[in-house]
């Protein structure tokens, strides 16, 4: 990811599964630091949630999913999923 700034969760979005990935199409996704591999799934109550894994130090898990908040452009951010 030349020019962009490292240690920072980016995603691509794709109008098809199997590409292609273009540079306009990269998103930075503001997420808590040491949050990598971000899956998006469907809670129960209907809403997409965002989970990730998390380091901090030695330790490794899954913080809070965050609710994932879509654009009219294809664009989307993250929120407190309890709210």
């Amino acid at each position: 990811m030349k020019d962009r700034p490292s240690h920072k969760n980016h995603v691509y979005l794709l109008a098809a599964p199997d590409g292609p990935a273009k540079e306009q199409a990269l998103q930075y996704v503001a997420a808590q630091q040491g949050s990598y591999i971000m899956k998006v799934v469907r809670a129960k109550n209907g809403a997409d949630v965002a989970r990730f894994t998390r380091t901090a130090g030695k330790q490794s898990g899954t913080p809070q999913p965050c609710r994932v908040i879509y654009g009219e452009d294809g664009t989307f951010s993250l929120t407190d999923a309890s709210k």
